[in-house]
């Protein structure tokens, strides 16, 4: 049996989580939901090696993460949930007298979230750091990235996978401009509809099919190894290949509880399966589908599925 190595460079967090039926304006003061404050870890990082961990066969699929969190009871928490989903930490490095990243999160009740990041140890994943990884890199079959840490350790760590022939999957999140450089040793670009917009410096436009294959067209253009796929929310994905083949995948029609972990869910559901050399549509549909569970549950890295929920509902 051959086993797909994953490896996840990025941010770990830990949320504090307020839900409510609304935002408060400026300078007001508002009762939240009676018992809706909880805590649990996240960052985009930990929350996607979790999705690939939960979703994968545990047979065929090794995960492992790589970050920094602070010598503090958050760092400790994220590490342990980490070890619980089998996911391999020995590349996060714990940083004395830092705090580790904290995000805070309105959540509302029609499912929209609003995050506020302090990024913490997530700045000490710098260069060297991204550096001392190059052998784990050079034995990965994918490397997923996005981009809660600094960009210049983005960016070393495409420069490494490029020179090991590793695939590269780039989740551009929060949306910054990047360079042509960085774009074009990307094998999968996965932003969604604002994303896509500032990569391209252009105005948002609706998320809508049509919308989106003019985004990956335009991002195609600036050297995207294998794919583009940008993320349409309620509205599903879309999908276009440096060959041409493209679709639209919708979204599976739920009540929406909290949309917190949604996209990373849907990011880690496709990189086990686009690494075992699934057809790319087959990956994106099993990635709606495992989203369509995450955003019918409170919190983040506790509302992604497992291998095994999937496996139920698709009997």
């Amino acid at each position: 049996m051959t086993v797909s190595n994953i490896l996840v460079l990025g941010s770990l967090n830990m949320d504090l989580v307020m839900q409510t039926k609304v935002c408060p304006a400026g300078g007001q003061t508002m009762h939240g939901d009676p018992d809706g404050f909880h805590t649990g870890a996240g960052g985009k990082g930990a929350n996607q090696a979790v999705a690939v961990a939960r979703l994968s066969n545990p047979s065929d699929t090794k995960i492992y993460m790589a970050g920094c969190v602070g010598e503090d009871v958050f760092g400790q928490d994220m590490l342990r949930g980490l070890k619980q989903d089998n996911v391999d930490v020995d590349a996060v490095k714990v940083i004395p007298n830092k705090s580790s990243g904290v995000a805070m999160i309105i959540v509302e009740s029609n499912g929209e979230n609003r995050i506020l990041l302090s990024e913490g140890a997530n700045s000490c994943v710098d260069v060297p750091f991204v550096q001392a990884l190059e052998e784990k890199i050079q034995h990965s079959d994918l490397l997923i990235l996005q981009l809660e840490i600094p960009l210049l350790s983005v960016q070393k760590a495409v420069e490494l996978a490029h020179k090991h022939h590793v695939d590269v999957l780039l989740n551009p999140a929060p949306a910054v401009s990047l360079s042509p450089e960085l774009l074009q040793h990307v094998s999968y670009l996965v932003p969604n509809e604002h994303e896509a917009a500032v990569l391209l410096g252009c105005p948002e436009s609706p998320p809508t099919a049509q919308n989106a294959e003019l985004y990956a067209d335009k991002l195609l253009a600036t050297g995207i190894r294998k794919a583009v796929i940008i993320t349409l929310g309620s509205e599903g994905a879309f999908y276009k290949t440096k060959t041409g083949e493209s679709a639209h995948i919708p979204a599976k029609k739920v009540q929406a509880i909290d949309t917190t972990a949604a996209g990373d869910t849907f990011i880690g559901a496709f990189s086990t399966s686009i690494s075992h050399e699934k057809p790319l549509k087959d990956s994106l549909q099993f990635a709606a589908q495992s989203s369509a569970i995450t955003v019918q549950r409170k919190g983040a890295a506790n509302s992604i599925p497992t291998y095994t929920d999937i496996q139920n509902i698709l009997k």
